[in-house]
């Protein structure tokens, strides 16, 4: 009545950080196919396995085209660029590992994910074994490595061993530079 506020405002604190997190995951290109396969695994979808294939299909095509280091395009020392190229790969890095917790935590019966997190890794070693004198693929034996030992450590936690023999006992199919193929255990990544 006489222009004078009952309650005064406060002064405006920091914004929340989940404000944010759009903005950040917006960076990757498969963020929308994440979005997507977790909307489907959290509703018990039987498409998610679909799109869980769609992902790692994705995510092997951008290895293929962002990471790999051309020789005759570089001005700096070789292992910096590995390094440098491993750093930009985190943010995959941690998508995969956020996927695949998803994936353990809302399907008990994960037989079929755990086919094609085989399948990953086998072109994910194929593409380790690639040879040409302009590119280098050291990089992709790291994150290969890193992305496997992820992998296992997620199924021992999340207690599921089914998922965890396979991917341990189980042969991968392997392509070398003569076109022979052979059939190795995981001690080949």
């Amino acid at each position: 009545i006489f222009d004078r506020p009952k309650n005064e405002r406060g002064p405006l604190g920091t914004p929340p950080s989940y404000l944010f997190e759009d903005e950040l995951k917006s960076i990757t290109k498969t963020n929308s196919k994440i979005r997507r396969l977790k909307r489907a695994l959290q509703k018990g979808e039987t498409i998610a396995v679909g799109i869980f294939e769609d992902y790692l299909d994705q995510f092997i095509s951008i290895l293929k085209d962002d990471f790999l280091i051309n020789l005759t395009e570089i001005d700096q020392p070789f292992d910096e660029i590995v390094i440098q190229r491993i750093n930009e790969f985190l943010i995959y890095r941690d998508e995969y590992i956020d996927v695949l917790y998803d994936m353990l935590k809302y399907n008990k019966d994960i037989q079929n994910y755990t086919n094609l997190i085989h399948n990953f890794f086998e072109e994910l070693i194929i593409q380790n074994n690639y040879y040409s004198e302009s590119m280098k693929w050291d990089q992709y034996r790291f994150l290969t490595w890193e992305l496997f030992l992820y992998t296992i450590a997620l199924f021992v936690k999340r207690r599921n061993l089914g998922a965890f023999d396979t991917i341990i006992n189980k042969k991968y199919l392997i392509v070398d530079e003569r076109h022979t193929t052979e059939l190795r255990t995981f001690k080949i990544i």
